[in-house]
């Protein structure tokens, strides 16, 4: 599949080129599973009912475009069906006959009021990978509740230890049930994909916003089943490990250390110059060092006060310290490692220009996987997709 975009043909690439997805997702969930996809070479076509995704009217805008949905929208081509008229809606089952995956995040029970939920378009289409993403998941007390990534975020218990011993409990400020739940679902689609190679039969699954999110809790949930204490708010800092935290130096910029490992800890304090702590019981394990977490903190940042961020990184880095500043968007910007990774890559685009969007998440050797363009605008390729999906479907007959 190749895409004409601002004059420049692209040609997908990656593992999975040539696989058809299907995405009727909306926000961020299911179209982020559907970007993931597609960031690995997947054609994916994302289906908006007339007026566009919400993602459209969310975010900062440059003029009437959403840069939101320039990122969640990458690597997808665009096509508008309204699901209560008869000739989209043949449109759309056309397109669920074509493809290998099948991606929705509605409401439970929104679909299935249009006869189009995923347990019946798998039955149309049994080789298709269909995958829901909802607030609360397909069954149980919670599953017909409007689910967004803030309750989710609240009830695993997220929210509750995320801030500072003396403040409230604080909401992150991204999207990161919705996140979680995206690369769970991706992962999910992935080895259903492989368990088809040998049973040619798809599956049909389901992901909550609340379970992937919730796994992130695993120490705090063990360690209330046997201590029977919640788990408080700690700042910077972790409970069972120590040191760790954000430091302000002297220029008024921050780093950031982990010293979770022995050794980790004995090259920190090293590199502060202070090897007599490494002979110091209160320091030698991470049980005694938590204990003094209040006296580590100190030291350090007095440290710390005393130097740039440069002075204090290379002088932590010389000993093999797990360091690094930390970045706002500009630095992220300037900084030579981002360039040389290729952490964010500047592609051409129609509406505004170019913009940066962050890489594919992995490198392949042999199956490079590359960004084709970032969100079209709404229906923009509706022909194309007719004449590739539905053309291809009828000329190759029935799937097998």
């Amino acid at each position: 599949m190749t895409d004409d975009i601002a004059g420049v043909q692209v040609q997908a690439t990656g593992p999975l080129a040539g696989l058809k997805v299907l995405d009727l997702g909306v926000l961020i969930a299911g179209p982020l599973v559907g970007a993931y996809l597609g960031d690995l070479g997947a054609d994916v076509v994302k289906v908006e009912r007339p007026g566009g995704d919400p993602c459209r009217l969310t975010g900062t805008k440059v003029g009437d475009v959403s840069l939101i949905w320039k990122y969640i929208g990458r690597n997808k081509r665009t096509i508008s069906l309204d699901f209560g008229d008869d000739d989209d809606r043949e449109t759309l089952l056309a397109l669920v006959d074509a493809a290998d995956v099948i991606i929705e995040n509605f409401r439970p029970g929104t679909l299935a009021r249009h006869g189009l939920d995923l347990p019946t378009l798998s039955k149309r289409n049994p080789s298709a990978v269909c995958v829901s993403i909802s607030g609360f998941g397909q069954h149980g007390d919670y599953a017909q509740r409007a689910g967004f990534g803030t309750v989710a975020e609240s009830m695993v218990g997220f929210v509750n230890v995320n801030g500072w011993p003396d403040g409230p409990p604080t909401l992150p400020p991204v999207a990161m049930a919705d996140s979680a739940a995206a690369m769970s679902a991706t992962i999910a689609v992935l080895a259903a994909l492989l368990k088809r190679e040998s049973s040619a039969t798809g599956d049909v699954i389901d992901v909550s916003l609340l379970e992937p999110l919730f796994t992130y809790l695993t120490p705090q949930f063990l360690d209330y089943q046997f201590t029977g204490m919640e788990p408080q708010r700690h700042g910077n800092r972790l409970e069972f490990a120590a040191p760790r935290g954000a430091y302000r130096c002297g220029d008024g910029k921050w780093f950031a250390i982990s010293g979770a490992t022995p050794a980790g800890a004995r090259r920190i304090f090293s590199a502060i110059g202070r090897d007599d702590m490494n002979e110091d019981e209160r320091y030698l394990t991470n049980t005694a060092r938590v204990q003094h977490y209040d006296e580590i903190d100190d030291i350090i940042g007095a440290w710390a006060g005393e130097r740039t961020r440069d002075e204090a990184i290379d002088a932590l880095a010389a000993t093999g310290a797990a360091v690094g500043p930390v970045y706002g968007m500009s630095d992220v910007l300037e900084d030579q490692h981002f360039a040389q990774r290729q952490v964010y890559v500047d592609l051409p685009d129609d509406d505004v220009g170019h913009l940066k969007l962050p890489n594919v998440f992995a490198r392949f050797t042999n199956s490079p996987a590359a960004h084709r363009h970032a969100g079209r605008p709404e229906n923009a390729d509706a022909t194309a997709i007719r004449n590739s999906w539905i053309g291809e479907r009828s000329t190759e007959g029935t799937r097998q």
